[in-house]
């Protein structure tokens, strides 16, 4: 720091009255400078001090506080039943407690210690891939969880073709309401950090006609009517003509006709259900509605679904 000099001849009292300034000025300008440290260090350790906390979260996909939809879905209290929800907090030695709510009325408290809060933190955000990646999580460290009785995701959605002015749109029939479809438009799994990219929304009023794609129904009624004429003609064979009539040539003849038949008749029996695979909408709600029980039992979701399509059960449109 450089100061000031001011040089003054003699020993006049102006020299020592400037000389006096100077250094009273040195040192209230040093004891400022001290203050200014001082406050600004006790402001900061105030602010640290008042600084709330950011509060311990799961999983991001349920949030601070569990529903009775969440906890079914993730099937979070397997030994409780009728769970209406759950708040929870972390103790100062990273034990999560959970105040539970039942239908009942009665409340109910629930514990996991910090190795098994972690491993509920992975068994919800991977919870649609347990049914092939069991190993992710560590099931000896929550309590009441079994593989034998875990409710994992099951992806049971049928394919669909939905017309519409503008276009046809296929994909695995995801969600229904009451306005509004969601299609699930690959043929990878339900996930919750990719929903919104393969989730194809197409409003009610603007629909057509919703078609599903034949299941293996009608193959498989074909094939069992087939290996079962090709038995019975089999038998018959044997019944007039013997063992030794028939030969191994006349047997496979036999067989593959029954096939053949059975397959005729699959065939046309899948061509008798078309009329019942379409739903004539017309782009009118109300038609709509008279079919909507019919394709929620086709859907991926119904009454269980994950907490990412919270806001379209509400009638929220993302």
């Amino acid at each position: 720091m450089a100061f000031l000099t001011i040089q003054i001849q003699g020993n006049s009292p102006y020299k020592k009255f400037v000389q006096w300034l100077l250094g009273s000025t040195q040192c209230l300008g040093k004891l400022a400078f001290w203050c200014i440290v001082l406050f600004s260090s006790l402001y900061q350790y105030c602010q640290a001090q008042n600084a709330e906390k950011e509060p311990y979260c799961i999983s991001q996909r349920i949030g601070l506080e569990i529903d009775s939809i969440e906890a079914e879905y993730f099937n979070i209290f397997p030994e409780l039943d009728g769970v209406k929800s759950a708040i929870y907090r972390q103790d100062n030695f990273g034990n999560v407690r959970l105040l539970v709510s039942l239908a009942s009325g009665k409340d109910t408290t629930v514990t996991f210690s910090k190795l098994a809060a972690d491993q509920l933190s992975i068994y919800i955000d991977k919870h649609e891939v347990l049914v092939d990646s069991s190993y992710l999580v560590n099931w000896n460290l929550l309590p009441g969880y079994n593989l034998d009785r875990i409710n994992y995701f099951e992806d049971h959605g049928t394919l669909v073709f939905v017309k519409t002015d503008s276009a046809y749109f296929s994909g695995k029939l995801l969600w229904v309401t009451d306005s509004t479809i969601l299609l699930w438009t690959t043929s990878q799994p339900f996930r919750s950090d990719t929903w919104r990219r393969y989730t194809k929304k197409i409003l009610v009023e603007d629909i057509i006609q919703i078609e599903r794609k034949q299941d293996l129904t009608g193959r498989i009624f074909g094939i069992t009517l087939g290996a079962g004429l090709g038995a019975a003609l089999l038998n018959a064979g044997f019944a007039a003509f013997g063992t030794e009539t028939l030969s191994a040539e006349n047997t496979v003849y036999l067989v593959i006709g029954g096939g053949l038949i059975g397959a005729g008749l699959g065939y046309l029996y899948d061509i008798s259900t078309v009329s019942r695979r379409k739903y004539q909408i017309h782009k009118q709600p109300e038609l709509f509605l008279k079919q909507k029980s019919k394709l929620e039992k086709r859907a991926v979701f119904v009454k269980i679904y994950p907490p990412e399509l919270k806001n379209i059960s509400q009638g929220l449109l993302f």
